[in-house]
Parts: C-alpha cells; structure tokens; sequence
C-alpha cells in the first residue's frame, strides 16, 4: 500500500512536469471544470488560513486537505460542518476516523444543496417552477506512516450531481503526503483525479488541483503557512496563514487569518479569519469569509476526540 501510494505520487508528479503543464495551468479554461462544489474548503480550520492547509493538516481534517496527514492522530474521531453559503445554499459535512492495520480509516459524506431554483425559458417576469440542485460526495480514505515522521494516504470517492430530473456520476481518487518535522512542516496533495463527470452528451472535467504546502513554527504559539495551488481550471496562486494560540482556562484559542491570491468567484475579498476553542476532546472552530457582493460565508466545525 505504501509502495503504491508513493508510487502513484511520483507518477502523477513526474506527469506534471511534461509539456501538458501549460495545458494544466491555462486561465482560459477557469470555470470549465464540473462539480465545483469540490473546490469548497472543509472544516473550519483551513479554510480561516486562507486554504494553507496541506502542510499543517494533522488529523481527521486530512480527509479533506491531505490524506497523508490523517495518520497522524490517535483514537477515534468524529468531525461535522455546517457552512451556509449563498442565498438558499447549504453545505454539510460529516467524517469518521478509526485506527485500523498499520495506519487509520476515514470515512466522509459531503452534501450540498441548493433549493427553489427558478425555471424559465426567455426573459418572463414570472418562472415556470422552481426545482432543486444538490451534489454529493462520498469517500473512504486510508493512511499509514512512512518512517517516524512521515505519512502517506489516499482517499477514494464517488462524486454525484443532480439538477431538477437529471443526474450525473463520477469517481475520482486523492492522494497525500505529509511530514513532521520539529520546526518545519511540508505536505503535498492530489485532488480529485478523475475522469469527468457527464450530465446526458457532455461531460465536465473535474477540478483536479495539486497542492504543495509548507509551514514553519515560529514559536510554540505561532505558525505561519503557504500553499502553492496548481488548479486544472484556473492560473496557478498562492495561500498564506497565520496562527496564534493562547491558552486560557484549559482551552487551546486559535485565532487565524488567511489570504489567498485568487478567488473562485472572481471578487476582490481574499482574506479570512477564523478562531477555536479547544479541549484534550473536543474542538469547536469558526471561520468566517467575504465574497464580496454575493456576501459572507460562514462555517460551524466541531471536532470529538474518543
């Protein structure tokens, strides 16, 4: 298994380095991609930093942000979100992990809805109906140590979209890797590698991005990190954040606040900011990003730890 992940890795990593990067990396074709909903950061954590994430991701979050940083928890754990999104728009999250073999299993459900979409046919006053759109996603992950302070991961998913009557379907595999170091950490990620997902004749590419992260510990308290962010769809850009702990009562308080050099949504708000509240068992974050004028977004996650 570690063989095989490590392998894929390189691979995918060597590929990259042909003459398709530019194909990769090209901004005419920003927005081509299907599922867009993939893009949406989970968790509450790395999304407050910007999306610099895949360094520093080190538990259950890594089912998201980095399969390879799942391995380094211990126990059971349990993470839901809640995200409130645009208008009528709504995103739940729910992840698993348990120690299983050498290494850890994760399990997660993605679900995003979008309600009372109105049908029209020309430019009427009135629609025709309302319908509903939602997208789903659905994954097993699993990761093991590569020596003491390293670790390797994959995550594989079924991708599912639906609008009014029509539904379409898709696979798509993510592979990790994340190392510990006593001042530095690195990472890097694949995903959504896949074919794409087809809606009746056409078929979308998914929103394949590769990831290469790095973070430093500045001080027991603070972390500063950075994303290198390589999107199929969309020009290369870069994620910052910073983190500072304090301690107060027993409680680990993160505060967080990120930048990221491009927008999904073409606004000019790129920052965010996030804070935590954090016990030995249990840890409730927020985050909290402007989309200019489609408005801000806010993201609920709670962590448990037995």
């Amino acid at each position: 298994m570690k063989k095989f992940i490590l392998l894929s890795l390189i691979t995918c990593h060597l590929s990259l380095a042909t003459s398709d990067v530019h194909a990769w990396l090209n901004k005419e074709d920003k927005g081509t991609s299907g599922a867009q909903f993939l893009k949406i950061g989970l968790g509450a954590a790395g999304p407050s930093l910007g999306g610099a994430y895949t360094a520093l991701s080190s538990d259950i979050s890594g089912i998201y942000w980095n399969p390879g940083g799942l391995v380094f928890s211990e126990g059971k754990e349990v993470e839901v979100m809640h995200l409130t999104w645009f208008e009528d728009t709504a995103l739940q999250y729910l992840a698993y992990a348990m120690p299983l073999g050498q290494g850890r299993l994760g399990i997660h459900y993605t679900g995003l809805t979008v309600s009372e979409l109105e049908e029209r046919t020309g430019d009427t006053d009135n629609p025709l109906d309302t319908f509903n759109a939602q997208d789903q996603s659905i994954g097993v992950s699993y990761a093991v140590k590569s020596g003491d302070s390293s670790g390797i991961g994959a995550t594989v998913k079924m991708i599912s979209s639906g609008i009014d009557d029509k539904s379409a379907s898709a696979a798509a595999l993510d592979l990790g890797y994340r190392k510990d170091g006593e001042k530095y950490l690195w990472g890097a990620s694949l995903r959504n590698l896949g074919g794409g997902i087809k809606f009746e004749t056409e078929s979308d590419p998914l929103p394949t991005n590769l990831n290469l992260g790095a973070g430093i510990k500045l001080s027991p308290a603070m972390l500063l990190s950075l994303d290198l962010n390589l999107p199929n769809d969309n020009e290369m850009n870069f994620s910052v954040g910073y983190e500072y702990r304090l301690k107060a009562s027993g409680l680990d308080i993160p505060l967080r606040v990120g930048y990221k050099t491009l927008n999904d949504f073409d606004t000019a708000d790129a920052l965010s900011a996030g804070i935590g509240f954090a016990t030995n068992a249990f840890a409730l974050d927020l985050a909290w990003a402007p989309y200019g004028e489609l408005g801000d977004t806010i993201r609920i996650a709670l962590k448990g730890k037995f």
